[in-house]
């Protein structure tokens, strides 16, 4: 079974990034935005004195760029501490940029079955438990496709929560060469689309979501 995510090529002169860590970082910064100020210079300036930086410091070129795609935290130690500072005033920001949601739309080709298993942990426990077995073992952990609560995943919790598992389990089903987890992850990704233009988070980015996935027709 071919993979249902498309293969894109690094950008030249950025080796370790690519869209979907800019769509990562411009949905984190924008929720950012939404959550704390009116005007770009009122946010800019709430963060810096947040960030216990000096007010001339260049931190509203920073931020405009990571709000432009010009740029991004990477997914480095830095990254990690800035992240942790700013959930410190903005709880459940943190969560928006290290989702697995998008590590999983990278397809990334070294990710394992233990990955998964550890990316499916994260999610919300009702959703977890929606597809996680009652009493995982070793080998098996994952419920079979026709066992796995579909309609949980379609209707409860946020949607970066439930598109995250969408998205976990159709890397599963390749990883696996499962047929019928990849039509039924087919399924609930298309019918959670129809959910994306009534959520902040991804009414603005979704386009640049769908052009990494092969599977979905809209």
């Amino acid at each position: 079974m071919d993979s249902i995510f498309k293969s894109t090529s690094p950008k030249k002169g950025r080796p370790n990034r690519d869209d979907i860590d800019i769509i990562r970082c411009q949905v984190w910064v924008l929720e950012l935005k939404r959550r704390h100020a009116r005007t770009w210079r009122e946010f800019e300036s709430l963060v810096s004195k947040r960030l216990g930086e000096s007010p001339n410091k260049n931190y509203t070129s920073r931020w405009n760029k990571y709000a432009r795609g010009a740029t991004t935290p990477g997914l480095g130690e830095s990254a990690k501490k800035l992240t942790s500072i700013v959930e410190s005033f903005s709880l459940g920001s943190e969560k928006i940029y290290w989702h697995p949601f998008w590590r999983a739309l990278k397809n990334d080709p070294e990710v394992t079955r233990l990955d998964l298993f550890a990316s499916y942990a994260m999610l919300p426990t009702r959703l977890s438990q929606a597809i996680f077995l009652d009493k995982p073992g070793p080998e098996f952990w994952r419920k079979p496709h026709d066992a796995i609560n579909w309609h949980r995943l379609l209707s409860e919790g946020e949607l970066i929560d439930r598109l995250g598992a969408a998205v976990l389990l159709a890397q599963d089903s390749i990883l696996s060469q499962d047929v019928n987890l990849y039509l039924c992850a087919l399924d609930l990704v298309e019918n959670l689309s129809t959910q994306v233009p009534n959520d902040r988070l991804f009414e603005r980015h979704w386009p640049g979501i769908v052009a990494r996935l092969e599977f979905t027709s809209s």
